[in-house]
């Protein structure tokens, strides 16, 4: 454990750990004693938060869709810590920087893991308009 780090105060019995290291983490249990005996606290696990990029990417990911059936896109998730959630984007270009959040509705559902899918036919109109856009996926911490 990184101790040089983690602060007591001995008032209150709270540890403050800065900063943060990966060296920190695992499990913390605070113990009050006096002369009657001690009284342990819960057993609390300390991991560090994590939200990892995805590489760059110079062009999109090409995907077709035939007009009239459903269709889906594919997520591959990154690694995270709390597990994050899923959210669909159109953009107009890989540069964008003003995406519009899709939202599910009778024609688009979002999976738990983050696929987009239609969940019966997509309606002609349907697809030739989403044909027209580009589609970012993104993660987010749960708040």
């Amino acid at each position: 454990m990184n101790r040089e780090n983690i602060f007591l105060d001995p008032e209150t019995g709270t540890i403050t750990i800065n900063p943060l290291t990966s060296l920190d983490k695992g499990y913390y249990q605070c113990v009050a004693f006096n002369m009657h005996g001690a009284a342990l606290s819960r057993v609390v696990f300390l991991q560090r938060a994590l939200l990892a990029p995805y590489p760059p990417q110079t062009s999109p990911d090409p995907y077709i869709g035939r007009e009239g059936e459903p269709f889906m896109l594919p997520c591959k998730g990154t690694k995270s810590v709390p597990e994050a959630t899923f959210r669909w984007s159109t953009i107009a270009s890989i540069t964008d920087s003003r995406p519009s959040p899709i939202h599910p509705n009778n024609v688009i559902n979002i999976d738990p893991e983050g696929k987009p899918t239609s969940p019966g036919p997509v309606s002609q109109k349907h697809l030739k308009s989403r044909n027209r856009h580009r589609f970012l996926f993104s993660l987010h911490k749960i708040s």
